[in-house]
């Protein structure tokens, strides 16, 4: 009784479908085994057929809750992929008609928005809406979101139609609707085959793991005999060098060990792991690495320090006047291009228009001079931290008094005045170091400028003048590289309190020799887990703190995974060879010293 009710009300609905769909298929002329295909498809949904109801069931349907923002129905990728029955209107020997996952996006028409406006800044068109209550206020306060999202609906077709054929039917189908539509990929189940690229990487991993198992348990039989050094610069046998360099138990201990050096800044480590936490929630980038931009930056900034070092040891004013042309020369450009191109003052997400948002990041967020001020900042406080090593900032003293007082001013003086008049929040303040309430307030007045400065901008309330986005441009990454600068330094001259503490916490010490596999690898596992998503995810407060800590997580254990089998061994047996490059330098000098005649000295 029921599958009679079920086939009838089936083929109701398909007999009401099935001229609109002929309409468009005439009328876009697609290819005629697509045509073919779908007839077959809607006869057979009439007849119940299984593989006609998979391929139903795996499109996505309109989903409630599109006045929140569920512009998504992804429908069944797996599902309409597996679906393969045999084309038997063909004959037997032509093959199979398998499922064919299609992603088809509808944007509505969208008045003009300026370059650079953000996401949250409303179309003047719809705030003329009088009634709150209208729907069409209501769609009005989201639609700008749509300049840079789209409906977007998974559909399960035939494999024969083409995706020329997708995008021929989506586009009809959004005239009615005077929507643009867009079919963004369409894939089917293919046989899995390794290029030669992929087979030469398993061969590296495969060898790799042989060296890692080896070396293992080399290193572990020859503990169990006796006590080696590992990591000799002239080794006897240097076959079962190399190997040993490979040993998870030696690289293991040396990566998780905990103590450090006497004269090593300890609160680095816990600063290096909080570097690496913005690059999980902001990934904008095009391809898989290309967040490794920064690599390129760092290597012309290392060339360019020369021209501050080698000055500094020699002459400190005149190392330090070059700093300070370079960092002049950084915030300039950085005003001038954001004032002549007209730019926001920073990048910030999203901006909606994808093509401006790509010029902005190439001749500004990617350009070196940008970061140059702030490298030439973490120069300085390196340089001072150099030269108040072990002392603290009531007991530094530096021969140049005025140089001092510009570094730390003393308001002591101030503070006695105002004691007299026995005011107590005067009192209380005077009982505080004067110089670190000054660097601290300063620097947390210059963090929290750089970050709540451009809110009003961003949230659209209001818009930047040219001046003021110049002048954020220009300073912003300076102020945030002074503030991080000053925890540095207050913790390397014993002054951080619980702040020095935390960041100097033992667990943060093989965490941060991983953050920089962390920065390399991460992204890649993130489109990993986002390429494996196969229905909406709630964007609430707790979902996204618990994705965010299982990502990070995971980045760190396979951070671990790679250092050990890549990182720590490479890393050896460069020590290795630099190693017997100097040995053999040395006794090639104490060969010739021992064969000059002229030579009085006692060699051995």
């Amino acid at each position: 009784m029921f599958e009679s009710k079920l086939q009838v009300a089936t083929k109701s609905w398909v007999s009401r479908l099935r001229p609109y769909i002929q309409s468009i298929f005439t009328d876009v002329r697609v290819t005629s085994q697509c045509a073919e295909e779908f007839r077959s498809f809607l006869q057979d949904l009439v007849q119940m057929k299984t593989w006609a109801f998979e391929m139903f069931d795996a499109s996505g349907k309109p989903p409630g809750g599109l006045l929140e923002g569920t512009v998504t129905a992804f429908g069944s990728f797996d599902q309409c992929l597996r679906i393969w029955v045999p084309k038997r209107y063909l004959g037997p020997n032509n093959g199979v008609m398998q499922g064919q996952y299609c992603s088809v996006h509808f944007q509505p028409p969208l008045p003009s928005r300026e370059r650079y406006d953000t996401a949250l800044k409303t179309f003047d068109l719809f705030s003329n809406i009088s009634s709150k209550d209208n729907l069409l206020y209501e769609l009005g306060q989201h639609a700008q979101y749509f300049t840079f999202i789209a409906y977007r609906f998974g559909i399960c077709v035939p494999s024969s139609c083409t995706r020329e054929d997708v995008t021929k039917v989506a586009k009809k189908i959004g005239e009615h609707l005077d929507f643009e539509a867009h079919v963004i990929r369409c894939e089917t189940k293919k046989p899995w085959r390794l290029d030669w690229v992929q087979i030469f990487v398993c061969m590296m991993l495969l060898l790799v793991c042989w060296l890692v198992g080896t070396g293992t348990v080399i290193d572990l039989a020859l503990r169990n005999r006796s006590s080696v050094d590992t990591f000799s610069p002239m080794p006897q046998r240097s076959m079962i060098k190399i190997l040993l360099a490979f040993s998870l138990y030696t690289n293991g201990q040396k990566l998780l060990d905990t103590s450090t050096s006497s004269d090593h800044l300890k609160a680095l480590h816990g600063k290096i792991i909080q570097a690496q936490h913005p690059a999980f929630y902001f990934p904008q980038i095009l391809e898989c690495l290309e967040h490794t931009w920064y690599i390129g930056n760092d290597m012309a900034f290392h060339i360019i320090s020369l021209t501050v070092l080698i000055p500094l040891v020699r002459n400190a004013a005149k190392g330090m006047m070059i700093n300070c042309v370079l960092i002049l020369v950084s915030v300039t450009f950085s005003g001038l291009i954001t004032a002549i191109r007209h730019y926001p003052p920073t990048m910030f997400f999203p901006i909606l228009n994808r093509q401006a948002e790509l010029q902005l990041a190439n001749e500004v967020y990617f350009n070196p001079l940008n970061h140059l001020a702030p490298y030439c900042v973490g120069l300085t406080v390196g340089y001072l931290i150099n030269k108040r090593q072990g002392k603290t900032l009531s007991t530094c003293k530096t021969q140049d008094k005025s140089s001092e007082h510009l570094l730390y001013p003393d308001f002591s003086t101030v503070l006695t005045e105002f004691e007299q008049t026995g005011h107590p929040a005067v009192t209380f303040l005077s009982r505080f170091h004067t110089k670190l309430l000054f660097g601290w307030i300063l620097t947390i007045m210059l963090m929290l400028s750089t970050i709540f400065g451009i809110y009003n901008h961003v949230a659209g309330y209001t818009k930047f003048s040219t001046a003021a986005s110049s002048l954020y441009a220009a300073l912003h990454r300076l102020f945030w590289a002074a503030g991080v600068s000053w925890v540095i330094f207050v913790c390397s001259t014993g002054n951080g309190g619980l702040i020095n503490t935390f960041l100097s916490w033992k667990a943060f010490v093989p965490l941060s020799r991983l953050a920089y596999m962390t920065y390399l690898s991460h992204l890649c596992l993130l489109w990993l887990y986002v390429g494996n998503i196969r229905e909406r995810v709630y964007a609430g407060h707790l979902t996204t703190m618990c994705t965010f800590l299982g990502c990070l997580v995971f980045s760190f254990v396979f951070s671990f995974i790679c250092a050990l089998g890549v990182e720590a061994p490479f890393r050896n047996l460069e020590k290795m060879i630099v190693s017997s490059v100097f040995q053999r330098e040395e006794n090639n000098v104490l060969k010739e010293k021992k064969n000059d005649p002229n030579n009085f000295e006692i060699v051995p």
